[in-house]
């Protein structure tokens, strides 16, 4: 029975640290760190909506304006990020996200570095846009283009083709909602 007993204690020494380090986890939660928990679940939008939620975020929303016959779907996050999805008619909210184009604002203390972090990766291509943006397609995200913003945001362009993606985020078109 001697021998036994070290077995148990170091037993009983194991189960009490894992619920030692399960209360701790439970107790501490979730702070807010913006993530996907704490986004406001997608919904729909109009145009009109959608300036509104723009004209109240501390951070700039970009969009790529009206694109025919989609409907907006709009997440917010707690940080203030914000992802704007063109559904494709038919499209249920939430669905088919390699078919929709996707616009996405990333509040960052430093859009610009991570950014440019994005531009020294081997194989990423960059291109110029307006205004001196400069616009970066990693090789790991081909189908997905940023660039850094004013107000320290880095925005994001998903598009269904590498091509379509850095062509929009390029372009004029990608801009603050207004």
């Amino acid at each position: 029975m001697s021998v036994a007993r070290p077995w148990l204690l170091r037993g009983l020494i194991v189960v009490l640290l894992a619920a030692v380090v399960a209360l701790v986890l439970v107790l501490s939660g979730d702070d807010d760190d913006g993530t996907a928990a704490d986004a406001v679940p997608p919904r729909i939008v109009s145009v009109e909506e959608l300036r509104e939620e723009a004209s109240d975020s501390p951070f700039p929303i970009y969009w790529a304006g009206p694109i025919d016959e989609a409907r907006l779907e709009l997440t917010q996050g707690s940080d203030g990020s914000a992802l704007l999805r063109y559904l494709p008619p038919g499209t249920p909210l939430g669905g088919a996200g390699e078919t929709a184009v996707s616009v996405g604002t990333y509040p960052l203390a430093d859009a610009a570095a991570a950014t440019a972090g994005l531009a020294a990766q081997q194989g990423a291509t960059v291109r110029s846009g307006p205004g001196g943006r400069t616009v970066i397609a990693p090789a790991e995200a081909p189908r997905s283009a940023y660039f850094a913003a004013p107000g320290n945001v880095q925005v994001e362009v998903y598009a269904p083709t590498a091509q379509r993606a850095l062509r929009l985020a390029a372009s004029a078109q990608v801009r603050p909602v207004e």
